[in-house]
């Protein structure tokens, strides 16, 4: 699906398995074996990687304005020594 380029059906991708799957098991078991895996060759994948980057921060913040509208406590996470931006996402 990355290497076609198609933001919009990367985007419904990572929605449908947001549904299927819990936050954890997709985050360390499909988001974080692929992130890795795109790391690996230098090349192509840095055009991939910020394209799914992208496309889960597209859909975390879509989370949060969601939750936002329930009930409960305030959060705030900070980042701390963390170089990677899109892991302080996936962790809100």
């Amino acid at each position: 699906m990355l290497r076609h380029v198609r933001p919009a059906k990367l985007q419904a991708k990572i929605a449908t398995l947001g549904r299927e799957k819990t936050v954890d098991a997709l985050i360390d078991h499909v988001i974080m074996p692929v992130r890795q895996k795109l790391r690996l060759d230098e090349n192509t994948a840095r055009v991939m990687s910020s394209l799914l980057d992208g496309a889960l921060i597209n859909y975390v913040a879509f989370c949060l304005a969601a939750s936002r509208k329930k009930a409960g406590k305030d959060t705030l996470i900070l980042r701390w020594a963390v170089e990677d931006h899109t892991l302080i996402w996936l962790e809100a």
